[in-house]
């Protein structure tokens, strides 16, 4: 799950607002990866 973010998104997602609001489960990326 880590891994496709990272290998897909290469910007930082949590840096790219457009990006969370497409992409709504990202915070659940964020949780994991912290």
């Amino acid at each position: 799950f880590v891994k496709w973010i990272e290998d897909n998104i290469p910007e930082d997602p949590f840096l790219n607002p457009e990006l969370m609001k497409n992409n709504p489960w990202v915070e659940k990326g964020k949780c994991t990866i912290l």
